[in-house]
């Protein structure tokens, strides 16, 4: 059923061209865009108590479900590369809120098997999908109202397994790196602080790794993983690093990385989502209540924070000054399309955007980290994506390899 009251506002440079789409939100109706196809055309959230899909061309279509904060349910809405299949809430026959999964050609919703327990409405609570629809990863009850267990739900084989938890302690997976290797989220302590962790299958056991401080000082950090590249390799999310919480990127090579801050004096940063590569992070910087209040940013490997509003300048997209894009929640695997929401301080209203980065032709085949120039940086982004897909797939054909390299060398220097 189409949501009459969500009107959308196109601001455009043209047929084809990039764009930004402004939802206004209902009186008295939470609106939240969380995620979004690879191609950037299928948006999901959650308006009021079930989730919806968006399109160009059908605009917002409700698909049912339980939405996060309806009756007490948590989760957030994933949606697979293409489109297809969407991840998020469903009642089950017990009547309790059960990590589900809803194909969009069926039209219908599949429930978990759950982890055995369940506390108020709550049995799971989906919080990430892998790229082919196929990984749920999430948090539920694996005892009535016990610790919350993060787990992972391969539907293809209907396992649902919860991940290691020291002492038994909560833990929650907030998300899984495309591939479905890397499941990454927070474990807390004793005393119920979050810490950064990500779980990788070692033998046939699913084995947790808590991100230690970028001094090597193990379990020190004190925040949350909440997205990974492609093939697990990169995870980022926030910790408190020097005393300042802001967004990391964290490899095996270069451990805990902190980010810094794109706002002075500084404020609590987290970064929410990554591109299928992690060049490009995608970020917010908020010093409190309400969740709209901030700034979105997003970190450019070779280039650092830029605003949000100023890469839709960039993309011959303008952003009425008095709209701020300041709570972007996740992003295509290019970087190219971000959903979230954001404010309108003239009419003192909430927003919710789809901000398509993407030219009718790229001005600039090659210059991946957008600073004008094809040089050594964006080849560094593209020998580092070598064999994947995302921002250095120039040709778009599913995969970095020579013919990119062919493309970025042959445009070599200053952007025309």
């Amino acid at each position: 059923m189409r949501i009459a009251t969500i009107v959308s506002l196109v601001l455009a440079t043209g047929a084809g061209a990039a764009e930004l789409v402004l939802i206004p939100v209902p009186a008295g109706k939470p609106v939240f865009l969380t995620d979004v196809s690879d191609d950037g055309s299928v948006v999901v959230g959650n308006a009021s108590e079930q989730y919806f899909t968006w399109t160009r061309e059908a605009g917002v279509v409700y698909i049912g479900g339980i939405a996060p904060g309806f009756q007490g349910a948590g989760g957030t809405g994933r949606v697979s590369a293409n489109g297809a299949l969407v991840a998020g809430g469903s009642l089950n026959a017990a009547s309790k809120a059960e990590a589900s999964r809803f194909s969009v050609a069926q039209s219908a919703w599949t429930t978990g098997p759950g982890l055995g327990g369940t506390c108020d409405i709550t049995s799971t609570s989906a919080y990430g999908m892998s790229a082919d629809g196929n990984v749920i990863v999430g948090g539920g009850y694996a005892t009535a109202c016990g610790s919350f267990r993060a787990f992972r739900w391969d539907t293809t084989t209907g396992s649902m397994v919860a991940m290691q938890s020291w002492f038994g302690w909560s833990g929650r997976a907030n998300s899984v790196s495309g591939d479905g290797s890397t499941v990454v989220g927070w474990q807390s302590d004793g005393t119920g602080a979050r810490r950064p962790c990500f779980w990788r299958l070692s033998g046939t056991s699913w084995v947790q790794t808590r991100l230690s401080s970028p001094i090597g000082t193990s379990y020190t950090l004190l925040g949350e993983a909440n997205a990974a590249s492609l093939d697990g390799q990169a995870v980022v999310g926030q910790a408190t690093i020097a005393g300042l919480q802001q967004p990391f990127r964290w490899t095996q090579a270069s451990g805990t990385v902190g980010l810094g801050t794109a706002i002075d004096p500084p404020i609590p940063g987290f970064a929410v989502d990554c591109s299928s590569d992690a060049s490009r992070v995608l970020c917010i910087f908020r010093a409190g209540p309400p969740p709209t209040s901030g700034e979105g940013f997003m970190w450019i490997e070779g280039r650092g924070f830029v605003g949000l509003e100023e890469l839709a300048l960039e993309a011959g997209v303008q952003v009425a000054p008095e709209v701020r894009l300041s709570l972007p929640l996740a992003m295509s695997a290019d970087g190219k399309t971000i959903v979230g929401s954001g404010r309108d301080e003239f009419q003192g209203i909430d927003v919710t955007f789809v901000l398509d980065l993407r030219p009718a032709q790229p001005a600039c085949p090659g210059d991946l980290n957008d600073d004008g120039d094809v040089n050594g940086l964006d080849l560094g982004i593209l020998l580092g994506a070598w064999g994947q897909r995302g921002i250095a797939d120039i040709n778009q054909d599913g995969v970095v390899n020579g013919v990119d390299l062919g493309i970025l060398l042959g445009n070599w220097g200053t952007c025309p």
